[in-house]
């Protein structure tokens, strides 16, 4: 069984499609949404759909509420699927069945924004290429949860506060030091663009991404340089981000 846990907060334009691409798939798997203390219809939406264990929290951001959704996971398999994100059919079983003995981890390619029809093909996984960019979408990602139990009793969390809003990196760099994992080159997932995604806030996406780089990579100034490079919109309002 797959383990699916989605965080959610205010996100009644996009859960109930969410919630029907998960169903949607034949593999066996449970779906746990963590609502993140929405004030919006997100909660009536939710419980509304059958076969799926709602979980309410108060507002303590999308990592803390992965954490809640996990440590209730039964199934062999875990898997991210965000609120504003799409499955296509069949992925979970297509996922899974790309696992070798020693795979911690799959990932697939995405399309982006199932309007214009453009497409995100990942890379072929290379850990060092992951130590410096964060180029897996999680929501097209699925792991073992035994090596991801290991990894919280190792470090006391799944995903971890302190990184948002790039907690789902930090997870996979940490994830990656206990095994490999496995590039699937078909398009698996919808990444649904829209004006309020926390990706698309400049600033603290690239602040979220120094956190990790120092975390993590041993040459964290020559790799900030590139991100000081080709992040110029980010850092024009750096300074009136920081001195408040």
């Amino acid at each position: 069984m797959m383990s699916v846990v989605t965080p959610v907060y205010n996100g009644e334009e996009f859960i109930l499609d969410a919630m029907k691409s998960v169903r949607s798939q034949a593999y066996p798997l449970e779906h746990i949404v963590v609502d993140d203390g929405s004030t919006d219809s997100t909660p009536e939406i939710v419980k509304a759909f059958s076969g799926v264990d709602y979980v309410h929290q108060e507002h303590a951001g999308a990592a803390t509420a992965l954490n809640r959704g996990l440590s209730l996971a039964r199934g062999k398999y875990g898997a991210y699927l965000a609120a504003d994100d799409l499955w296509l059919s069949g992925k979970a079983a297509r996922e899974v069945q790309a696992f070798g003995d020693h795979t911690v981890g799959v990932y697939s390619d995405v399309w982006i924004n199932e309007v214009d029809g453009r497409s995100n093909c990942m890379e072929d996984y290379d850990r060092q290429t992951l130590l410096r960019r964060d180029y897996i979408n999680l929501s097209a990602f699925t792991f073992r949860m035994s090596t991801a139990k290991r990894m919280r009793r190792r470090d006391g969390y799944f995903f971890d506060p302190v990184m948002e809003p790039c907690a789902d990196w930090d997870f996979l760099i940490r994830l990656s030091n206990l095994g490999p994992f496995v590039h699937l080159p078909h398009k698996l997932a919808i990444y649904r663009h829209h004006p309020d995604q926390l990706s698309r806030r400049q600033i603290p996406m690239f602040l979220g991404r120094m956190r990790v780089l120092g975390k993590h990579n041993p040459l964290p100034m020559r790799t900030a340089y590139g991100y000081l490079i080709n992040n110029g919109a980010a850092m024009m309002g750096l300074g009136r981000y920081i001195i408040k």
